[in-house]
């Protein structure tokens, strides 16, 4: 049992204080009242997620980042959240077979490691260490270069 002056972490979701609550109950009375909304809204709707909402994501980035090429709508999936972006990633991406290792800051977020255990990776799992910048990119070179020699040179492991 947590104290109120405790802020649970365990989860990273947020204090039930913090949920807006009656907003979300009055939205959803809006658009469960509206067909147009809540018909297509209570549908599964399209695999890479709802146009209109890549579609804003796609010019919010564009904005922000000004990339050289404007970021487009195709290349934007919404999914449930990060935890089942990660394991659809690897699933996808990756092969417990031919991975070799998957490097990861230290610390890291400690629900990702169930994740990688499902998907057969947790064995290849590497610890980098942060420093003020983010992850020391002088050590990930270190065992970069060391994965490498140690690894065949042609179909074998290689590093995602």
């Amino acid at each position: 049992m947590s104290s109120k002056n405790e802020i649970d972490l365990y989860k990273g979701s947020p204090a039930p204080g913090l949920v807006p609550t009656n907003l979300l109950k009055d939205a959803a009375a809006v658009a469960l009242l509206d067909p147009k909304i809540s018909e297509p809204g209570c549908d599964y709707g399209p695999e890479e997620g709802y146009l209109p909402l890549r579609e804003n994501i796609a010019k919010w980035l564009t904005e922000v980042y000004e990339p050289v090429e404007p970021v487009v709508a195709s290349r934007i999936c919404i999914t449930g959240g990060a935890s089942q972006n990660l394991a659809c990633l690897l699933q996808v991406f990756a092969d417990p077979v031919q991975t070799k290792a998957i490097w990861l800051p230290q610390p890291t977020y400690h629900l990702v490691f169930q994740i990688f255990e499902d998907a057969g990776f947790y064995d290849h799992l590497r610890a980098i260490p942060e420093d003020m910048d983010g992850m020391d990119v002088e050590t990930l070179e270190k065992e970069l270069s060391r994965g490498e020699k140690d690894s065949p040179t042609e179909g074998g492991p290689h590093e995602v």
